[in-house]
């Protein structure tokens, strides 16, 4: 692996959780349809009528936006998550829940646009790379290793405003900047718009799992990938887990998560419910917290059935059947490793977070050329990344496992 020589400077280029049982069962989802004799079904215009409402969202700058109403948060989701499976959302639409969009600004028939093609410089690695916080190998630590194949977007440094120095280019990748050595690098073409566009929709229902426990008053510092990565899940599927009686939640994330976790073990093990003994308050910190306890897909089975969806393990849990899931209409949650083997962390999959070693991620998506859309609640971006089948086949090395999870 070449990512510690440095080199001549180079002209410039033109351009968590223990493994569990697996069945063997996987489902598939039902597809809507047109009757193209009698012009759009009733379906399809349902359809119709939240990509307009959801283009209200939009024109008035409530989508990702965490000041709104809960009803209006949840909504959002659902008619974004609805849009992008092409089914529509299950929940009564509420017009006093729904932003009033200026007038003239939006088009009868929602947005017309096309999503623009990157600008910029873009490089592929063609091995794998130290990411550095400084152009050289000397008196630095590496912030993480990126993958070969990986496509990387040439960005100025924040500080100097420089984008090469000494042999290394400055780029960024899955949303963590820093300078890489740039003879191992090549040109290459913009990332697909699409692409863009299906990652920042993954954005809606993202999570970091530290963040969120902070938000109900816990330290960040808690084994808490398995709720987060499902609820990331149910919610690209559009359900919403119930709260937990006796405890009034936040409206936050973190409470959300908090409920996930309660529904994933109360009455089977309480003792990983996340909830003290009292039943009035969460199990976030000191000794023997119950938000340091792992979770496993039995627990993933109990949540997404108390939010009102479905699951069905894939077994063998491959990049080909996880492939075959997504491209159902299904999101997925899969248990993986950092570490090989021996022990070292792992340099042919994405960048590990917070320390995490045995882990859970979210899958929601797809990209047009075959990569998929992680939702990593632990990545040192806080975003969704873009990772390739090989990546996703090498984080479940030594702990595979994955669950398809399907909406109302």
């Amino acid at each position: 692996m070449k990512i510690e020589r440095p080199a001549p400077k180079p002209a410039v280029q033109p351009q968590a959780a223990p493994s569990a049982t697996k069945n063997t069962q996987t489902t598939s989802q039902t597809t809507s349809t047109q009757n193209a004799s009698t012009g759009p079904s009733p379906e399809q215009l349902r359809l119709d009528q939240q990509r307009q409402r959801l283009t209200n969202f939009q024109s008035t700058g409530q989508v990702n936006n965490l000041n709104g109403s809960p009803a209006q948060d949840q909504l959002r989701r659902q008619l974004e998550n609805s849009l992008l499976r092409n089914k529509p959302a299950t929940t009564a639409l509420s017009t006093q829940d729904t932003p009033i969009a200026p007038t003239g600004s939006v088009s009868p028939t929602g947005p017309t646009t096309s999503p623009t093609e990157p600008q910029g410089e873009f490089l592929k690695t063609t091995d794998a790379l130290n990411l550095r916080s400084v152009p050289t190998t000397q008196g630095n630590t590496p912030l993480t290793v990126i993958p070969n194949g990986a496509t990387l977007q040439v960005t100025p440094d924040p500080v100097t405003g420089e984008t090469r120095r000494d042999g290394f280019v400055h780029v960024t990748h899955n949303g963590q900047s820093g300078w890489v050595s740039e003879q191992y690098t090549q040109a290459t073409t913009p990332p697909n718009p699409a692409d863009i566009a299906s990652v920042e929709s993954a954005s809606a229902h993202y999570i970091n799992q530290f963040t969120a426990e902070t938000q109900v008053g816990g330290d960040g510092r808690n084994a808490n990938c398995g709720p987060t990565s499902t609820l990331i899940a149910m919610r690209s599927q559009g359900l919403e887990i119930p709260g937990i009686p006796g405890i009034e939640g936040n409206g936050t994330d973190g409470a959300a998560v908090q409920a996930t976790r309660y529904h994933m073990y109360n009455g089977v093990d309480n003792n990983r419910d996340g909830v003290n003994a009292d039943g009035t308050s969460y199990s976030l910190n000191g000794a023997g917290n119950e938000n340091s306890t792992y979770t496993g897909f039995g627990g993933i089975e109990r949540a997404v059935a108390a939010a009102g969806g479905t699951t069905a393990m894939i077994n063998p849990a491959t990049a080909e059947n996880i492939a075959t899931a997504i491209q159902n209409g299904q999101s997925v949650v899969i248990s993986g490793n950092f570490l090989d083997s021996e022990g070292n962390v792992k340099t042919d999959t994405w960048a590990q977070g917070g320390g995490a070693k045995e882990h859970l991620v979210a899958i929601t998506g797809m990209t047009a050329d075959g990569n998929f859309i992680v939702c990593d609640p632990a990545h040192p971006s806080s975003a969704p990344i873009i990772a390739t089948p090989e990546q996703v086949n090498s984080f479940m090395s030594g702990n595979a496992g994955a669950i398809a999870i399907d909406g109302p």
